[in-house]
């Protein structure tokens, strides 16, 4: 059975039809509106999204993605120079412990040898200032420890990461 909102039972454009299925007992009420095309009139279900709102969304993304993407590169960038800092600092302190007191010097040299990230020179001994050098994609981190145990750290970024961004994600920065 069709239905009209009004009593004359004729669609006017801009009225909605609706038209009422029985399925096991149950009224189902689909909504559709009639369209001219010409001299004839048919009757598009309405359903989707129109070409200016899956433009409007497309815009809206392309706004959020030209703030997102340059926080993230720098983000990427800081992370190289902490994991320069992370993988160097575990060295570090065995090599303050070797320059102090000759404990471990053959196995730190062994396990910087095994890294290729990391090279020494020279090789760790008693009382010698060595330099611990971490190479990733991003950031050169070196690390200098004097006979006493001091250490001082130089860390510097390949392109496009800065050495500003190294320093702060190594935690080096003022």
């Amino acid at each position: 059975m069709v239905t009209f909102r009004d009593s004359s039972m004729r669609p006017f454009f801009g009225k909605r039809l609706f038209f009422w299925d029985s399925f096991c007992g149950l009224k189902i009420a689909h909504k559709f509106v009639w369209v001219r095309f010409g001299a004839f009139l048919k009757m598009y279900n309405q359903r989707g999204f129109s070409l200016i709102e899956l433009m409007i969304v497309v815009a809206i993304l392309g706004l959020l993605a030209t703030a997102a993407i340059p926080a993230y590169q720098s983000y990427v960038a800081g992370a190289q120079g902490g994991a320069a800092m992370k993988s160097v600092t575990p060295f570090v302190v065995k090599l303050q412990v070797c320059a102090q007191t000759g404990n471990g010097c053959q196995e730190l040299n062994a396990a910087i040898a095994a890294d290729p990230s990391l090279s020494i020179a020279p090789s760790a001994s008693l009382g010698a200032t060595s330099a611990i050098t971490m190479t990733n994609q991003g950031c050169s981190l070196v690390a200098t420890v004097t006979g006493s145990g001091t250490v001082s750290y130089d860390i510097t970024g390949f392109a496009p990461v800065s050495d500003e961004q190294c320093e702060a994600g190594a935690g080096l920065g003022s």
